[in-house]
């Protein structure tokens, strides 16, 4: 997972070149790669010179070893934001189907 400390960030479908998101400082992107190990299905691109940290599933199962509830907090704080992703995309493809 990575986050964006500052600089833009573009996630698109690698073969159409369809936009999913344009992200900015303080967003991420990359969760689901805490949480399973299926190849990518979106490519990010940097719009402009950007900075940005990473962090790894290694690094979550360190951070739940060493401080359980923190390790939590992180994990329940990607849980929300995976299902407000789902619930948008659903959304949109619901419209997309009328």
């Amino acid at each position: 997972m990575y986050v964006i400390i500052d600089g833009e960030v573009i996630i698109n479908d690698p073969e159409t070149k369809k936009i999913y998101a344009n992200l900015y400082s303080g967003d991420f992107f990359g969760e689901l790669a805490l949480l399973d190990d299926e190849p990518r299905s979106a490519s990010a691109i940097t719009k402009q010179a950007s900075r940005l940290i990473g962090f790894f599933r290694t690094d979550l199962l360190t951070l739940i070893e060493r401080s359980p509830e923190l390790g939590n907090r992180v994990l329940l704080n990607l849980s929300r934001v995976l299902g407000e992703r789902l619930r948008k995309t659903n959304q949109e493809m619901a419209k997309s189907s009328e």
